[in-house]
């Protein structure tokens, strides 16, 4: 092991015992199921800004996916940046129309808001059921990346179980201890260190390209518009746009966080200021994985950026790489922790009958989180033995998974009128028929090593999500009296 790693792992550690010393500060599992999950419902627009580009910056779904896919797609994947950027336009004004109907305290769920909307108790319980099966998902596929991470420093392929339970493990003793708080407080944190972190690797790539014009240059004019030919260009480009306007809707972590602000100024404040730093953000991670992939033909994995930074120069082993190693590892805690308290919160609000007794409700929140860990430890081994593991493809199913909520989240908006009996089944119908089109086309697209099929999965399934949702509002909203 080189100095640099050692330095590298010494920043790393530093970061995760400031982090499990605000946990352990916070101490909110003794408070109590509400305040586990809701913290004191004092969210300011600071921190809502700063928790939302946190969680919204993922390891897995952002940072390595820009990093590893600028040979494949090139600048089309300017494309997910301003997509996404409209996704949270959209959210701004649905949470604004919903806020005017509904009393800010009293916003929950998506799924009790769905009821709220429908009447429908069904349609609640498949809302929970997306909701869950997506954040387990986005749970999963960072541990994952975090496994790649530690692979870096010690390259033995039978001790991955064992880092992916390690990961798990931390990350459940870390929420356990500190809950919502907590998670707000490092999300902070770990905003800084993101920004830091893909900031000195956005001025690195420049200077790259000052110190190796030609070969970049060249190189770089030859990718403008990536490898990938449709209609795999096009599959990618069908995800990109229906994953990103519906995600920062049918996430239930967004309407937790609404829930949890002071205020419904607070909160507008918050995701307009946190709408242009993801903005810029994912602009730099765009740009630092096309010119990445000017520098390297093979970009897989952690290790081969790992690789390419520590060979340039001086500057990328004791600067940039211990920087973008903490930065990656602030990206997975936060949405790592995100996700499993937002599993919490769809589960506690929906099966779980809130009990009084603080000694129960300990009950419940610890148990939750060892029946997660247990659920996703269980996927991870299947996964690696019966298909392997395509993160691009896993990437777009988990979060169609959550994007299938989308197209009835907004027919709830659009409509101010009820939804008939026959409407509510025709949209859990939808549901259903959606679900069971992402994994198995998914799945099966993987086993056969068709990508192309795999990753057609979310854009398939969300459209029949859509196809029903356009039915029922045409058809099936009750008329007014």
């Amino acid at each position: 092991m080189e100095t640099y790693d050692i330095l590298a792992l010494s920043l790393g550690g530093f970061v995760l015992i400031v982090f499990f010393i605000i946990a352990i500060r916070h101490e909110s599992l003794k408070l109590g199921l509400n305040h586990f999950l809701f913290g004191l419902k004092d969210l300011k627009s600071n921190s809502f800004s700063a928790t939302l580009i946190a969680s919204g910056t993922s390891l897995a779904t952002v940072v390595f996916f820009f990093l590893t896919t600028g040979k494949m797609y090139g600048l089309w994947l300017i494309i997910a940046p301003i997509s996404y950027s409209f996704g949270l336009l959209l959210l701004k004004r649905i949470f604004e129309k919903i806020s005017n109907e509904i009393p800010y305290d009293q916003l929950g769920t998506i799924s009790q808001f769905l009821e709220y909307r429908t009447g429908s108790k069904l349609l609640g319980l498949l809302a929970d059921l997306c909701s869950v099966l997506g954040f387990i998902a986005i749970l999963l596929i960072e541990v994952i990346i975090g496994v790649q991470i530690f692979n870096y420093f010690v390259e033995v392929e039978n001790i991955q179980l064992f880092a992916f339970i390690s990961i798990m493990v931390i990350i459940s003793v870390y929420v356990l201890h500190g809950g919502y708080r907590a998670v707000i407080e490092s999300d902070q944190w770990q905003y800084r260190l993101m920004v830091a972190g893909i900031y000195i690797l956005f001025f690195y790539v420049l200077y790259i390209i000052l110190i190796k014009p030609e070969n970049i240059i060249y190189s770089f004019g030859n990718r403008l518009l990536g490898e990938t030919k449709f209609p795999a260009l096009g599959v990618f480009l069908l995800n990109v746009l229906f994953v990103n306007i519906f995600t920062p809707t049918s996430q239930l972590s967004t309407w937790q966080r609404f829930a949890a602000s002071s205020s419904k100024e607070d909160a507008l404040k918050g995701l307009n200021s946190g709408l242009l730093k993801i903005l810029l953000l994912w602009l730099a991670l765009t740009f630092s994985g096309i010119v990445f992939s000017s520098i390297s033909n093979n970009i897989s994995s952690t290790k081969d950026i790992f690789t390419i930074i520590t060979n340039i120069d001086i500057a990328g082993k004791y600067i940039v790489f211990p920087l973008l190693f903490s930065g990656m590892l602030a990206a997975l805690l936060s949405t790592a922790d995100t996700g499993l308290i937002t599993i919490i919160y769809s589960i506690s609000h929906s099966n779980f009958t809130p009990i009084n007794t603080q000694n129960k409700n300990q009950k419940f929140i610890i148990s939750s989180v060892i029946i997660i860990g247990a659920i996703v430890t269980l996927i991870y081994i299947l996964i690696r033995k019966s298909v392997g593991v395509d993160l691009l493809s896993i990437i777009f199913t988990l979060f169609g998974q959550l994007c299938i909520l989308g197209p009835p989240i907004f027919l709830s908006i659009l409509t101010s009128r009820k939804i008939n009996t026959f409407g509510v089944y025709l949209i859990c119908t939808g549901i259903l028929i959606s679900i069971f089109t992402l994994w198995f086309t998914s799945f099966y697209g993987m086993a056969t090593s068709n990508f192309i099929l795999s990753q057609s999965a979310t854009p398939i399934s969300i459209s029949i999500s859509l196809i029903f949702s356009i039915v029922t509002w045409l058809f099936c909203i009750k008329k007014e009296v």
